[in-house]
């Protein structure tokens, strides 16, 4: 048994973007698609996963500012 296997294959995130764990090391792996094959993938190992949810965070917050105004 894969140790990453309990994951779903591959996420459609919208825009043409997929996202599907790697089955050897946890990784995010980023692709996008024009409906016939990848045309960029990118590999997010987990430290910089969690430095981009950090970022979201941030931003999520200076979001709600603005809008709270």
């Amino acid at each position: 048994m894969k140790m990453f296997e309990k994951y779903p294959a591959k996420d459609y995130l919208g825009d043409g973007v997929y996202v599907q764990v790697s089955d050897c090391d946890g990784s995010l792996i980023l692709t996008t698609e024009n409906g016939l094959f990848t045309t960029n993938s990118i590999c997010l190992e987990p430290a910089v996963y969690h430095a981009l949810i950090r970022f979201c965070d941030r931003v999520s917050k200076v979001d709600e500012r603005y809008r709270t105004k």
